[in-house]
């Protein structure tokens, strides 16, 4: 198991669901 694999999807999949809540939080303002 690649060490910086295993990082870089952590980061892609954290980012992602950041991006999701913040346009959750947008659509009901």
């Amino acid at each position: 198991m690649d060490f910086a694999l295993v990082a870089i999807t952590a980061m892609a999949i954290g980012f992602a669901l950041v991006l999701f809540y913040a346009i959750e939080k947008l659509s009901e303002a």
